[in-house]
C-alpha cells in the first residue's frame, strides 16, 4: 500500500490529496527548521501520485533533483527543507532473522533412534523382547559397555529383568555387575543419578560394590509408573571415566519413560492372565456342561436333567424368555443316550400357524404352491 516514511515510521497514503507540513494539522506531520507549515501535497492524478509544491519558496527535490512538481515512483527519495521521506508505492518485504539453536549431531542421532524405536513398538508383541531392544537402544546411544533393566520384585527385592552388552548380546542377569549403592541412592530418591568416576566420587568410592567392581562412569535412572516404582535402567562403562554428560542422562530418562510403559503394561497383562487362570478354576465347580449356576434352585434342576437324561421319556421345560429353556434341553440332549444324533432348536412362535403341519411333518414336492421339493419335517429331522 502508498506510503510515506518519515523517521523510520511509515505514514499510510489513503486519500486522494495528502497534506504534508510541520504543522499539526497536516496528514503526514514532518518536523524541520525549513519545513513549511503546509511544504507540498500528494495528489492521486490518472492513477500516479504526483508530488506538488504548495508554494515557489518551498523547497522540494525528489531523488536529489528539485522540482516543484513530480510524479512519483516506488523508492523515491523526497526533501523537505532540511528533511528527507522516502515514498513506497507497495510495502518492502520484512526480512526477519531467525537464529536457529543448532542441534548437534549426538542429540539428532537420538531423537532418531528414538523415533525408530516407538514405531517398531506397534510391531511387535514380546515384551521381553521389546525390553532388549531397548535395552540395545540405550548402550548404542549412551557409549556404555552394558545395561541392565532392573525390577522391584513385588517387595522381595530386586532382579535384573534385561541385562545387554555394547554387542547387542545378552549377559548374566544377576546383580552382581550392578553397583547396590548408586541404585539405592536413584530409587531412594526417585531421581537420576549419574557418576562421572565412581572410584573417586566423594559420595561413592567408600562403597564395596564400587571398589569389587572398580566402576568408571554410571547412570541409573528410575522406571516410575503413575506414582509407583516399577525398577530402574542401570548402564556402565568400566573403562571411561567422565563419559557420561548431561545429554547422554536426558536420552536415558527418555527411553526410561518408554521401559516404564512396556513393564507395566507386561505387569498388566500378567495379572489379566493370572485372574483369568483363577476365574476359570472357579467356575469349573459351579458348571454343569455349558450351564453356570451354584444355588440351591439350580442344584436341583441339574439333579433333575441328570435323572429324565438317562431315560426314554419326553420331557417339558417350562419357564420365562431368557431363563435358559434351550441350554436345558440341550444339556440333557448332551447327556442322554441320543446324544450322538441331532438336536434341532425350533422357534414355535416364529412359525405362522397355516405352516405348521409342513414345518413338523414335511411336505412331498407339489403338495402346494411353491413346494417344488421334498422336504423333511423338524419331527423326522430329530
Amino acid at each position: 500500500m502508498p506510503s510515506l516514511v518519515v523517521d523510520g515510521r511509515s505514514h499510510l497514503i489513503v486519500r486522494k490529496i495528502t497534506s504534508i507540513g510541520a504543522d499539526r494539522d497536516n496528514d503526514v506531520v514532518v518536523e524541520g527548521a525549513e519545513v513549511a507549515p503546509t511544504h507540498a501535497h500528494i495528489r492521486l492524478e490518472g492513477g500516479r501520485f504526483v508530488l506538488v509544491s504548495t508554494a515557489r519558496a518551498n523547497t522540494l527535490r525528489v531523488n536529489g533533483r528539485k522540482t516543484r512538481k513530480h510524479p512519483l515512483e516506488h523508492a523515491d527519495a523526497i526533501e523537505l527543507g532540511d528533511a528527507t521521506l522516502r515514498f513506497n508505492l507497495w510495502d518492502e518485504p520484512t526480512t526477519i532473522e531467525v537464529q536457529r539453536d543448532v542441534v548437534p549431531q549426538d542429540e539428532l542421532k537420538a531423537y532418531r533412534r528414538l523415533l525408530a524405536f516407538s514405531t517398531s513398538l506397534a510391531q511387535k508383541q514380546d515384551v521381553d523382547a521389546m525390553l532388549e531392544a531397548l535395552m540395545d537402544e540405550v548402550v548404542q546411544l549412551t557409549g556404555a559397555d552394558k545395561g541392565f533393566l532392573v525390577l522391584t520384585n513385588d517387595g522381595d527385592g530386586l532382579r535384573v529383568q534385561t541385562a545387554r552388552n555394547l554387542n547387542r548380546e545378552s549377559m548374566e542377569a544377576t546383580l552382581d555387575h550392578v553397583s547396590d549403592s548408586i541404585i539405592s541412592r536413584a530409587m531412594q530418591a526417585r531421581e537420576p543419578v549419574i557418576v562421572s568416576d565412581a572410584l573417586n566420587d566423594t559420595t561413592f568410592r567408600a562403597s564395596a560394590s564400587v571398589m569389587q567392581l572398580k566402576l568408571c562412569s554410571v547412570m541409573c535412572v528410575p522406571l516410575v509408573f503413575a506414582g509407583e516404582l516399577l525398577g530402574l535402567i542401570y548402564v556402565g562403562n568400566d573403562n571411561v571415566v567422565n563419559l557420561f554428560e548431561q545429554q547422554h542422562l536426558d536420552v536415558l530418562v527418555v527411553f526410561a519413560g518408554q521401559a516404564a510403559l512396556l513393564v507395566q503394561h507386561a505387569m498388566q497383562r500378567a495379572a489379566l492372565s493370572q485372574d483369568n487362570a483363577r476365574l476359570r478354576q472357579a467356575l469349573e465347580g459351579e458348571k454343569f456342561g455349558s450351564i453356570v449356576g451354584s444355588c440351591d434352585a439350580m442344584k436341583a434342576v441339574f439333579r433333575k436333567v441328570e435323572k429324565v437324561a438317562a431315560t426314554d421319556i419326553n420331557v417339558l421345560v417350562l419357564g420365562e424368555t431368557g431363563t435358559g429353556k434351550e441350554l436345558i434341553a440341550r444339556e440333557i440332549h448332551r447327556r442322554s443316550p441320543r446324544a450322538e444324533g441331532p438336536f434341532v432348536a425350533v422357534n414355535c412362535g416364529a412359525i405362522p400357524e397355516n405352516l405348521m403341519e409342513s414345518e413338523f411333518f414335511g411336505y412331498r414336492k407339489g403338495a402346494f404352491t411353491g413346494a417344488d421339493s421334498d422336504r423333511e419335517g423338524f419331527f423326522h429331522v430329530a
